[in-house]
């Protein structure tokens, strides 16, 4: 694998647009009936692992294994690549990652992120809030930082191209553990832009559903704004909001 240090941050904007006024406490779900696909026959391998400062888990990505950069997919002319992005900045991670692997660093114990390798996580994000008190900002001095023990993944759920909605993502949560896996939004809503606001303990998301029922995801669909309220890191909320004058 070929890590490359990418200091980039992603920052995507949130939308306003129609979504109802309630709130629920985020609930385990069983992400491994989630409807997917079987997993071509892609040979895999888990990766070296990955250290983050901070974080009780080593991460051991599981990849596509292959003996170049780039892995041809079993079921079409596509590549799978075998690198993963680190920003070490934004502690984020991103590539094609089949499934991750928490390492306790006390005890060795292990555990696999889902339960299956099936999907593509786009992207796992460890939030954190980086910060000064500095009241003279000196940049000289370290900057101190606030762990929220969570992480947030960017999923493409179907490998099948032919599938419906194949190409669009969905958001989960975990600890970070690997433990708790939750799905953040309804399996008919699709991840569309994310942003995390750690000053207010806020991680935004927008999702879109095919609301006209045509079998695509367009700008007439229905959009859904909300966001995880991390004021409790131990008990995290997901939040819908409205804010579309009326």
């Amino acid at each position: 694998m070929k890590i490359k240090l990418l200091i980039t941050t992603l920052l995507a904007l949130t939308a306003c647009n129609q979504t109802q006024n309630t709130h629920h406490h985020v609930v385990a779900s069983d992400v491994a009936a989630s409807g997917v696909v079987a997993n071509p026959d892609i040979p895999i391998k888990v990766d070296l692992p990955i250290y983050l400062d901070g974080v009780p888990s080593l991460i051991h990505p599981v990849v596509v294994s292959a003996v170049s950069e780039h892995a041809t997919k079993s079921y079409s002319s596509e590549k799978i690549s075998s690198e993963i992005y680190m920003d070490l900045a934004s502690y984020q991670l991103s590539g094609e990652i089949f499934n991750l692997v928490f390492e306790n660093k006390e005890t060795g114990e292990t555990k696999p992120l889902f339960s299956h390798n099936t999907q593509f996580i786009r992207q796992a994000q460890y939030l954190i809030y980086s910060y000064s008190d500095d009241e003279k900002n000196n940049s000289s001095k370290p900057l101190k930082r606030k762990f929220y023990r969570h992480f947030v993944y960017t999923v493409q759920e179907r490998l099948d191209e032919k599938a419906p909605f194949h190409s669009e993502r969905a958001l989960y949560l975990s600890n970070d553990k690997g433990e708790q896996l939750q799905k953040l939004h309804s399996d008919k809503e699709f991840l569309l832009e994310t942003r995390w606001l750690p000053e207010i303990n806020r991680y935004y998301f927008t999702t879109k559903s095919d609301s006209n029922a045509d079998g695509n995801i367009t700008l007439a669909d229905q959009s859904h704004n909300y966001y995880i309220d991390f004021s409790d890191v131990e008990k995290p909320v997901v939040k819908a909001y409205d804010v579309m004058p009326k």
